[in-house]
């Protein structure tokens, strides 16, 4: 097994990312076709093809731009609603992994935005974290801090 990851990554060295990955590819088609069905072997095509755009997404460093800049756009919503909320006590995290650090339960929260379509996890006695993915766009953003807003103030009004 080590002879054939010190052998891949001797193409990625030699050839680049790209030009390895298309090596591995037909290497699994000539090898391993013949054994699944076609199925398998579309399926197969299809995540390689994704996985390439992805690496060279990373690659280009689009991704890690959005991860930056969404970083900040997620601490000014987090800090805009820690001074409208007096039981938000501190923000934490690096980059879109965030947390928030309450006075209450945060399973309360949890189970009221999870009722408006909002997926968020509990972190201990009282941490909500946030772990979007990291393409996430401020469209997106937006929409889950008015649905954590509406969250807020009906536990507010409590």
């Amino acid at each position: 097994m080590k002879d054939k990851i010190n052998k891949i990554i001797s193409i990625i060295k030699k050839d680049g990312i790209l030009r390895a990955l298309k090596k591995i590819q037909k290497y699994i088609y000539a090898n391993y076709i013949s054994k699944i069905n076609i199925f398998s072997y579309l399926y197969i095509k299809i995540n390689y093809k994704k996985l390439i755009s992805e690496l060279d997404e990373i690659l280009n460093a689009k991704l890690l731009e959005n991860v930056d800049k969404m970083h900040n756009y997620f601490v000014q919503k987090l800090s805009e609603l820690k001074e409208k909320y007096s039981f938000i006590k501190e923000i934490r995290g690096l980059g879109l992994m965030l947390g928030i650090e309450l006075d209450i339960s945060p399973k309360e929260v949890v189970n009221l935005a999870f009722k408006e379509g909002l997926l968020i996890l509990s972190a201990g006695s009282n941490v909500i974290r946030f772990v979007p993915p990291l393409i996430i766009d401020e469209k997106a953003a937006e929409e889950g801090f008015r649905v954590l807003d509406k969250v807020f103030n009906e536990i507010k009004g409590e």
